[in-house]
């Protein structure tokens, strides 16, 4: 697959290329600046982890409670798969392999290429250079092995959540780990290349505030969004996509040089099905339903969001950042959140954690 990873590359070299060349005084990072305010104030690499790891609790049907995931037949699954995975693919079907999870095509039901593209090429290897850049910036030793270390971290653990207790064929790991985040680790290794994709395509990280309920035991608010955004010219007018549990597209206006305001709608995918044909092996399929969202971000730094999916559990959303209310000297973030099955939930998050503490109003009955 090595001529998949150089024609990435080229590909992005090439348009970064077309613009004007980078100083050589000017720092390597592009996504990461240490601001005091905001998403980057909470971001750091064991956030990074529990937001990749537990990306699917976002989902209605993969429940929330961290120590209910039977890690132990996951991790195996996953390790049996990615040690056998001529045997796995075989399972599953080369031509289906391929189709489904390596090349575009068009088909609703066989798009696990989707988020390999989108969610692991640019995501996670925005997760991978966002990791990098944070231990450039605090002076951590061999960033870039640090960097790897925490981004494989939080793919395996990815991989073990989501295969929970199935055991058989699963190609899922095999495509993202021997295919496509090697991929993201190249193309975002590479300075030029991540600079042209922040700088000419706008291309960000919003993690969300991922907070733990010792009440309910669930973890709340995991997640981040894959942002791009593109404002032509000097116009106060953008064009915004981003990709994560949600899909959304919207306009982004310029309140000033450095403050934006984003309407965005689209739709949130709300379950998980998993299906098994005549070849046993297990293909995952998702339902969807509405979902917009306001944004307000400071340079790039993500200080407030309302989200409304009405067809989820988690009715709407609304997550303010540090840095943003309060006293100067105590400015921590919170987030509140009408969940139909726990009621009201609350979580309060400061800088020095990984995560925030939560609370809910009342256990509701289990959505059917």
């Amino acid at each position: 697959m090595g001529w998949i990873v150089r024609a990435m590359r080229i590909a992005i070299l090439a348009l970064a290329a077309s613009g004007p060349a980078r100083a050589q005084t000017e720092p390597a990072n592009y996504y990461y600046r240490g601001l005091a305010y905001g998403s980057q104030s909470v971001v750091n690499p064991l956030t990074a982890v529990l937001n990749s790891a537990y990306y699917t609790f976002q989902i209605d049907n993969r429940g929330d409670d961290p120590f209910a995931v039977t890690y132990g037949i996951g991790f195996d699954n996953v390790l049996d798969n990615l040690i056998h995975p001529v045997r796995a693919i075989s399972d599953y079907g080369w031509g289906r392999f391929l189709t489904s999870e390596v090349f575009p095509n068009f088909d609703r039901k066989s798009a696990q290429w989707v988020p390999n593209y989108i969610g692991h090429v640019f995501g996670e290897g925005l997760v991978y250079r966002h990791d990098l850049e944070w231990y450039r910036y605090h002076g951590v030793p061999h960033p870039q092995a640090m960097a790897l270390l925490s981004f494989w971290a939080g793919a395996l653990l990815n991989e073990a959540v989501e295969n929970g207790d199935y055991r058989g064929a699963n190609v899922d790991p095999i495509a993202d780990c021997y295919i496509f985040n090697p991929i993201a680790i190249v193309l975002f290794s590479s300075d030029r290349a991540s600079r042209f994709l922040g700088r000419n395509l706008g291309l960000a990280y919003w993690p969300n505030q991922p907070a733990y309920d010792p009440v309910s035991h669930t973890l709340q608010n995991t997640g981040y969004r894959t942002v791009f955004r593109v404002h032509p010219g000097r116009s106060r007018y953008g064009i915004f996509a981003t990709y994560g549990t949600q899909g959304l597209v919207g306009l982004s206006y310029k309140l000033s040089w450095r403050d934006r305001l984003t309407v965005a709608g689209g739709i949130a995918a709300t379950e998980l099905f998993e299906t098994q044909d005549s070849t046993e092996a297990r293909q995952v399929t998702a339902t969807t339903g509405p979902a917009a969202a306001i944004f307000l971000d400071r340079n790039n730094s993500l200080l407030a969001s309302l989200s409304v999916t009405p067809d989820k559990l988690d009715r709407a959303t609304l997550n303010v950042y540090p840095g943003v209310l309060g006293p100067r000297a105590f400015r921590p973030g919170f987030s509140l959140e009408w969940n139909a099955q726990d009621g009201l939930r609350f979580a309060v998050f400061f800088r020095m954690l990984p995560f925030g503490f939560a609370g809910h109003t009342e256990r509701l009955e289990a959505k059917p």
